[in-house]
């Protein structure tokens, strides 16, 4: 066999399982994804000043019926796939968009109630208005249940699950391959007691409170008790246990091995030890009305979230519970679901309302200080005492007060100081560099400022040696202040390194000084004035140096003008190693490198922070839970209780407890679809593959954290000889043709340090010899043998190759349709945009008009690109390019249900409407879009904004194709006539 080039090829999101891809053409026709990145402050209480979750909040809405219609059930599998069903149906995702499921020859699914995906296999019970239904190895099974109801309730206990009918009876279901499930009643047996406990006081008001932890399944019970079946054993707890005798409605499997329940009126926790803790909640006085709660999830730190009456309310867990503010596009009486991902994102639903991602939830706050002249851009937060924390920012130096848990109150003072640098010297005062290079210090106690003179500009390098004394870097060398407590007018002259700019300053751990010049870094010694030269920095290829941190096994790490950190570690004989930076996402510039009092590493930049801790490096940024993925430069610290402070470009964030960060779960690598031109070879053996055709492999590995991040490592037999490496979703090879393939890939995270579990696909032939060739073999022995019956194998071999030529041209004939199709496909698709053609779009424009009724609502938007030639000008034709690639990427996600987009010619683009019950609805949704084309593009690592100008036509009696495209033309003309970046409707 010829060696073949894999010929790799990129393109979006590979987000749901193949097998369960149901109508693929109309889910990507028809579903858009409209994706709100922003970053949220849902308060947690009322005033000023009290502090935010700093949260990720990501909207799926507009989802082919998802976003219009209440959302019931949550599920997760064993390899991350999320699945969501309602009363539109069943949706699946990887990470990305929503794709509707179907249970193969039955269609869709509708009006789904009840979700539950095993953790042990890729089996998946959904409960849905017609029947139960079973997905083993890939397809869907109906479950013959005695009983019937759309009620019903499931759980995944092993590797069965469980059913709860509408009387409370409880059913076992087994799969079995290429079989119906197995279902069987659940047996209950009372402790002491062999006999089946026959419909125990499950009372049918209990319904949807089923939870599973491992081996063990939690149900509530008639008369108010809670239910535990741990190998078939039952458990009751009532209140002789002290359980509330209230209707359990709510349970979620806790995190210790027990159940967390709500109630009417109590939340309920039994551990793992039986041991039973009851709370009343929030009492009505606080304006939260208590009723039938829909559900209680928790969080990985132990908060939990539920809904009490028309509020979302969090208990922190120390026992705080606190309201949170409406989310955006959610109204009070929204939020019906709730369930909480591996990745410990929080997913909320609600009526009408689509469902969305909350991410960073609890561990990351912001901070809201709403007075008239708030700080603004902080740079630099230092905890004074308990009771009293500063703020560097660009606005000034400020002082506020600070409540027990951390939370900042009243500003207590205000100082007109732009401050660069600043530390706390042992008599309490604040020492601090202004951007104006003079040294300054602060009276904390009385307020007074005191500047000190220096016959060189300061650059910002300022630390406190365990002698208490001040060491302060300049633009000519390194001083030193001996009396920080008595200081002179003056600054002394530099007493070392003499015309080197000090640009870091750090104590090792054996209290030595390390200082970071432009080209070189240096170590003290013994004298203290001398200072012995480690490493060349300008060798590394990171520039001049700029920041410093040593970590608590002395390694040093260095951050470079131009980009990049390096470790260098210095032995205390011998010369010192430098090495890169493995791990670390940030290999941009840092702006801000910090070490905390764990010893632990902080490294900020415009991606967000680099953490080294003892396990290795973590990455974070606004996916779980930053304000902003921009640092500030030097806008890292710690305070007094060891919460961590971030200056950012979007506020400042704060993360309360970084010793207990959520761990990210293991990655899995999963084959969704392998083709061998026309034959699906998950389904179908290759020898059904007639000559050299297409290999396609589609695989993903599912993570709503870090999903853009994923490489695929893949290593196809026997053609490939190494490893290769690619960021797409699908490899092909264009002519194959093979007795056997073996195919192995794997994912890894490079953005957050994780690799996936890899996964194997292996097809060969199993079938013999073909017919033709048993013919020309027998025909070959006839000639041997020169016996009569040879004229009947010549007549039979002449038949075999007529037989194998007609195939042959069926085969050939078969792929000619299939290029001819693609082909078709291919002249209807804009290959920048990824949308259709300006012909394509009048086809569908004009067959639409056709087949809507006159009372149907159609409108017409053209959108032009604002100074597009200014564009290509500044950017050249590639960033011209790809401002056009990303806004057709925005119009695909975000045009809404029914709508049809395309590019119209050059930078004009359209979209046809169709679905919508009004015209101000119309202008809402064209609002929304208007507003997402807007968003910040980042190109070669810069940030652009590329407006746009709509002008917007709604079909009139009358219309015809051609009408009503001119005059959206003409509105938009007066658009770009009036200013240009808005949105004009038709007369």
């Amino acid at each position: 066999m010829k060696a073949v080039r894999a010929a790799v090829r990129h393109s979006g999101h590979v987000d749901y399982p193949r097998r369960l891809q149901g109508r693929r053409a109309w889910g990507r026709k028809r579903t858009a994804l409209s994706i709100a990145a922003l970053t949220l402050g849902v308060l947690l209480g009322a005033g000023t000043g009290n502090p935010a979750a700093a949260q990720t909040v990501r909207l799926f809405d507009g989802q082919g019926g998802l976003g219009t219609s209440a959302v019931q059930a949550f599920a997760q599998d064993r390899d991350g796939f999320l699945y969501i069903g309602g009363h539109a149906g069943l949706y699946v995702s990887s990470g990305g968009e929503f794709t509707r499921v179907d249970v193969g020859d039955h269609g869709n699914l509708t009006d789904v109630g009840a979700l539950a995906a095993s953790e042990t296999s890729d089996q998946l019970m959904v409960v849905a208005h017609d029947g139960v239904w079973l997905r083993a190895d890939g397809a869907f099974r109906h479950v013959s249940l005695p009983v019937s109801g759309h009620r019903m309730r499931v759980a995944a206990l092993a590797h069965d699950f469980i059913v709860m009918d509408e009387r409370g009876a409880l059913w076992r279901v087994r799969s079995r391959k290429n079989e119906d499930p197995l279902v069987e009643r659940f047996a209950l047996t009372a402790p002491g007691n062999s006999t089946l406990v026959d419909d125990v006081a499950l009372d049918a008001s209990s319904l949807g409170s089923l939870a599973v932890q491992a081996d063990t399944l939690w149900m509530g019970c008639g008369g108010g008790a809670l239910c535990r079946v741990r190998n078939g054993a039952l458990v009751v707890f009532g209140k002789q246990q002290g359980v509330p005798a209230e209707t359990w409605s709510a349970l979620t499997a806790a995190s210790d091995g027990g159940v967390i329940a709500r109630g009417a009126a109590h939340l309920l926790r039994i551990g793992a030890k039986d041991d039973v803790h009851a709370e009343p909640l929030p009492s009505r006085s606080s304006n939260v009305g208590n009723s039938r709660p829909s559900f209680v999830v928790e969080m990985q730190d132990g908060s939990m979230v539920t809904s009490i009456g028309e509020a979302l309310m969090a208990r922190s867990p120390d026992g705080a519970w606190r309201e949170m503010d409406s989310l955006p596009g959610y109204g009070r009486r929204d939020v019906t679901a709730a369930f909480v991902d591996r990745e410990n994102g929080l997913w909320l639903a609600g009526a009408e309302r689509g469902v969305m991602r909350v991410a960073g939830f609890p561990f990351w706050k912001s901070v809201s200080l709403q007075d008239e002249h708030a700080p603004s851009h902080v740079s630099i937060v230092h905890r004074e005492g308990g009771n009293a924390v500063w703020l560097a920012a660009s606005n000034g130096l400020f002082r506020y007060a600070i409540s027990e848990g951390g939370d900042l109150t009243t500003p207590l003072a205000h100082f007109d100081i732009d401050v660069k640098s600043m530390v706390r010297s042992t008599d309490g005062a604040l020492w601090i560099i202004e951007k104006s290079g003079t040294l300054l210090r602060l009276d904390v106690l009385t307020g007074r400022v005191q500047r000190l003179a220096s016959l060189s500009s300061l650059t910002g390098a300022l630390d406190v040696d365990s002698a208490g004394r001040l060491w302060i870097g300049t633009m000519t060398g390194l001083v030193r202040l001996d009396d920080p407590v008595h200081p002179p007018a003056r600054l002394p002259r530099p007493l070392s390194l003499r015309d080197r700019r000090v640009n870091a300053l750090s104590l090792d751990q054996f209290g030595r000084l390390l200082v970071l010049t432009d080209t070189v870094l240096f170590r003290q010694k013994a004298a203290e004035d001398v200072f012995d030269p480690q490493i060349d920095v300008e060798e590394q290829g990171i520039g001049a140096g700029r920041l410093m941190a040593v970590s608590t096994n002395n390694d040093v790490w260095i951050a470079g003008e131009r980009g990049g950190v390096r470790k260098v570690t210095l032995p205390e004989e011998g010369e010192a190693t430098v090495t890169g930076a493995d791990g670390v996402h940030g290999q941009g510039l840092v702006q801000a490198l910090f070490r905390d009092s764990r010893g632990w590493i902080w490294m900020g930049g415009l991606q967000g922070l680099d953490i080294l801790s003892p396990s290795g490096w973590t990455h974070m940024d606004t996916s779980s839970g930053l304000t902003s993925n921009a640092i500030l430069p030097g806008a890292i610290s710690e305070d007094d209780d060891g919460t961590m402070w971030f200056g950012t470009e979007g506020g400042l964030s704060r993360l309360t407890d970084p010793a207990h960060l959520p761990a990210l779960p293991q990655l899995h690598t999963r084959i969704t679809s392998a083709r061998l031109g026309s034959v699906d070879l998950l389904s179908r053996p290759m020898d059904e593959a007639e000559g050299h055709q297409e290999l396609r492999l589609e695989y993903v590995a599912p993570t709503f954290v870090g999903h853009g991040s994923l490489r695929y490592h893949y290593h196809l037999m026997p053609l490939d000889e190494d490893e290769h490496e690619t960021s797409a979703m699908f490899v092909t090879w264009p002519d194959m043709k093979g007795k056997q393939i073996s195919f192995d890939v794997q994912a890894v995270d490079v953005l957050y340090g994780r690799s996936a579990t890899a996964a194997s696909f292996h097809a060969a032939q199993t079938k013999g010899a073909s017919f033709t060739t048993r013919m020309i073999v027998w025909g070959f022995c006839g000639i041997l043998v020169l016996v009569v019956g040879g004229v009947i194998t010549f007549r039979a071999v002449a038949a075999a190759r007529r037989r194998h030529i007609e195939q042959a041209v069926r085969g050939r004939t078969r792929f000619m349709e299939e290029m001819q199709a693609q082909l078709r496909q291919q002249s209807r698709v804009d290959v920048l945009t990824g949308l259709l053609n300006r012909r394509a779009v009048c086809d569908e424009l004009e067959s639409l008009m056709n087949s809507i009724g006159p009372d149907d609502l159609m409108a017409v938007a053209l959108i032009d690109i604002d100074h597009f030639k200014a564009i290509n000008d500044t950017l050249g034709h590639q960033g011209g390019d790809f401002v056009l690639e990303q806004y057709g990427h925005r119009l695909r996600q975000g045009s809404g249900v029914g709508a049809v987009p395309g590019r119209y010619g050059g930078e004009e683009l359209i979209v046809v409407f169709t679905s919508f019950p009004s015209v101000q609805a119309l202008t809402t949704q064209v609002g929304r879009l208007h507003e997402l084309l807007r968003e910040p593009l980042v190109y070669e690592g810069h940030e652009i904004i590329v407006t746009c100008s709509i002008g917007l036509a709604v079909r009139i009696p009358g219309d015809t194709p051609g009408r009503i495209v001119g005059r959206a033309d003409r509105a938009l003309y007066r658009g770009k006539r009036n200013g240009r970046n808005c949105v004009v409707m038709a007369d």
